[in-house]
């Protein structure tokens, strides 16, 4: 990537090579790296990011941007949900039900079997975590 003295953009941005449906992630044959010079879209990828999947179709030729992605749900509702209580040294690990979705780095509510519903982050597919400082 350069920019000149002008402001001009210079570098390559992800293009779809052929057509993407609605909630895909593409693969490097669907994707290619198209040389670009002047003033990118905004939000335009040089990258395909690791989590996300497409929000809307994609037709052939299109520049992906960052409006076009959503993150991949790793939680949805109602799901059971493996919940590890840190307190370092002390880890505890507990079945729980979510009670909202969410991605990764998300904060979801999740009912212990108990009924006590906590708030812990999504840390991978089915996977919470709660960590408790020391007072």
């Amino acid at each position: 990537m350069r920019v000149d003295l002008e402001g001009r953009w210079q570098g390559t941005l992800l293009r779809a090579r052929t057509a993407l449906a609605r909630k895909s992630v593409p693969n490097e044959d669907q994707l290619e790296a198209h040389p670009f010079e002047g003033t990118p879209p905004p939000g335009a990828l040089t990258a395909f990011p690791e989590g996300f999947r497409l929000r809307i179709p994609v037709g052939v030729g299109k520049v992906l941007t960052r409006a076009d992605l959503e993150p991949i749900p790793l939680v949805a509702t109602g799901e059971p949900v493996r919940v590890t209580l840190a307190w370092e040294p002390l880890t505890i690990t507990a079945e729980a039900t979510a009670r909202s979705q969410g991605c990764l780095g998300d904060t979801i509510r999740v009912e212990l079997p108990t009924r006590r519903t906590i708030l812990a982050k999504v840390t991978g597919p089915g996977q919470a975590r709660v960590d408790w400082s020391r007072p």
